[in-house]
C-alpha cells in the first residue's frame, strides 16, 4: 500500500505563502472605498491566490513514495553529472600542469662572435639552442639563414624546407649553431650596415617533440648593424619574427 511522505519544505513554504495570500485576500478590510476597476482586480488577485493554492493542494493528495524516489533520482543523476564535470577539470587541470611543467623548452639565444665586417670575406652569426625543460627534445629539426637587407625591414624574410635529419637534445644542453652569408662582404654593403641602413638578419625556425609527443616550435630572428651594435660587438633581437610553442 501506498503511504504518503512528508512534503518538500520548499513545497511547504509555498503552500503557506499561497494560503496566506489567499486569506489575506478574501478577509482583508479595505481603507478606502474601491471602484469597480479596482474590485476587478481584487477579485481577479483572489482568484489566482485560490487556484495556486488548491494546485499545490492537489500536489499534497497525489504526492507518494514512488514519486518521491523519481524525483530524488533526477536530483541525484543531476549532481553526478555536475560532479564528473568538475572531476573532469580538476584532472585535466593537473594533467596539463604536469605536462607544462615537465615538457621540453628548447629555445635560439644569441650567441658569441658577430660579423667581421671585412670586405671580400663571407660573414658568420649562429645561435645557441638550448633546452631549459626537465625532459629532452626529441626530432629536432631546424633551419636558419644569414642575409644583408635594409633597416628596417619593408618586406618579409624568406624561409627554407626544413632537413630530414633529425637529433635530440637533453635538458641543459647547448649546442651552437654558425651560419655564413652565401656571398662575400661587398664595400658598399660594409658601408651601409656601418651607418645603419642595411642589417645583418639571422632568422630560422626549429622544430621539436616533447615527451608527450607534441610538435613544438621555435622561430628566432637577431640583427646586427649600426654603431651601437657594433661598438657593443653583439646582436639584437627583432621586434618580430620570435615566437614559442
Amino acid at each position: 500500500m501506498r503511504k504518503r511522505v512528508k512534503a518538500e519544505y520548499w513545497l511547504l513554504f509555498l503552500l503557506l505563502r499561497l494560503a496566506a495570500g489567499a486569506t489575506y485576500l478574501r478577509f482583508k478590510v479595505p481603507e478606502c472605498q474601491y471602484d469597480q476597476n479596482n474590485q476587478s482586480a481584487y477579485d481577479a488577485a483572489l482568484k489566482c491566490a485560490e487556484g495556486g493554492l488548491a494546485a499545490v493542494l492537489s500536489l499534497f493528495e497525489y504526492w507518494d513514495s514512488e514519486r518521491t524516489i523519481a524525483l530524488f533520482t533526477v536530483f541525484l543523476f543531476v549532481a553526478t553529472c555536475l560532479l564528473w564535470t568538475s572531476t573532469h577539470d580538476l584532472v585535466r587541470g593537473a594533467e596539463e600542469t604536469a605536462e607544462r611543467q615537465l615538457r621540453a623548452y628548447t629555445s635560439a639565444s644569441s650567441r658569441d662572435g658577430m660579423p667581421s665586417l671585412t670586405v671580400g670575406t663571407n660573414q658568420a652569426m649562429g645561435v645557441v639552442l638550448t633546452n631549459f625543460g626537465q625532459t629532452p627534445a626529441h626530432a629536432v629539426r631546424y633551419w636558419g639563414d644569414l642575409i644583408i637587407r635594409e633597416y628596417p625591414l619593408t618586406s618579409p624574410l624568406s624561409s627554407l624546407p626544413l632537413p630530414k635529419g633529425t637529433f635530440p637534445i637533453n635538458p641543459g644542453v647547448r649546442r651552437p649553431v654558425v651560419w655564413e652569408t652565401i656571398n662575400a662582404l661587398a664595400a658598399e654593403e660594409e658601408t651601409e650596415i656601418r651607418a645603419g641602413t642595411q642589417r645583418f638578419y639571422l632568422h630560422g625556425f626549429v622544430q621539436y617533440f616533447d615527451i608527450f609527443n607534441t610538435r613544438r616550435t621555435t622561430t628566432f630572428r637577431y640583427m646586427y648593424g649600426g654603431e651601437r651594435l657594433i661598438r657593443m660587438g653583439t646582436g639584437e633581437i627583432c621586434e618580430e619574427g620570435n615566437m614559442q610553442t
